[in-house]
């Protein structure tokens, strides 16, 4: 019976958060920017070229990594990395493009190798195993898009919220929500990863956090709206 409580309590919970974002985010039209979905190709391009052929012969198919030597630290290698992809990006989604990029690359290289040779990472290894390309850009794909959320929504949140612990709480609730989004959100498009893919995930995505309408819920981090065309509706 305990365990029951405690899980409905989770879902209350996760409720009032998802309905705490769709109020932060209710007069956004759009949230990812449409030159992402060329980053997000561009990115399955090169992963798969590690997983396929290896790290020296990924680097040697773009004149643009023709400096970059994978024995070089994981922290240097991943600017000359991420400073490519964003060649598709321009000001002022530069900045959070970049965040996410350097993020994904340092994660699945491992954040403890970050000054380590990137040829001793895990990232390799990582790319070689079956669909490894997708779950790449699917977990760049979520950094991204909690990103982007935090950019204000924290900021926001953290003035009602100045415990740190319960706000380190609230936002890694945040997070799996956004990672459960865009999981849904790459389950349903199953052609190969490309920029038309990326758009139609990035459409998928946006259609949840901005049009998926929910009931109101009292929250008690932010302040309902005062209009009623903005009520907050729960789907069942």
């Amino acid at each position: 019976m305990k365990r029951l409580l405690q899980d409905g309590m989770v879902r209350v919970e996760r409720a009032s958060i998802k309905a705490d974002l769709q109020q932060y985010l209710r007069k956004k039209h759009t949230l990812i920017a449409p030159e992402f979905s060329k980053v997000i190709a561009d990115v399955s391009l090169f992963t798969s070229a590690i997983g396929r052929d290896g790290l020296e012969t990924a680097f040697a198919q773009s004149a643009a990594y023709a400096n970059v030597q994978s024995d070089r630290p994981v922290i240097e290698v991943a600017e000359a990395i991420v400073h490519h992809h964003l060649r598709f990006v321009r000001e002022p989604e530069r900045d959070i493009v970049r965040k996410s990029l350097f993020e994904v690359y340092t994660h699945v290289a491992g954040p403890q190798y970050i000054l380590e040779p990137l040829s001793k990472t895990r990232l390799v290894s990582s790319l070689c195993r079956p669909g490894s390309s997708r779950k790449f850009v699917t977990t760049l794909f979520s950094l991204h898009v909690f990103n982007l959320i935090c950019m204000g929504f924290a900021d926001e949140l953290r003035t009602r919220m100045p415990d740190g612990k319960s706000f380190e709480l609230y936002m890694s609730t945040v997070e799996a929500i956004c990672c459960d989004i865009v999981t849904a959100a790459v389950k349903s498009q199953t052609a190969k990863v490309d920029e038309k893919w990326a758009k139609a995930v990035a459409r998928s995505i946006e259609a949840k956090l901005l049009h998926f309408p929910v009931k109101p819920t009292k929250s008690r981090h932010l302040r309902p709206s005062r209009d009623p065309r903005n009520d907050l509706r729960e789907a069942s």
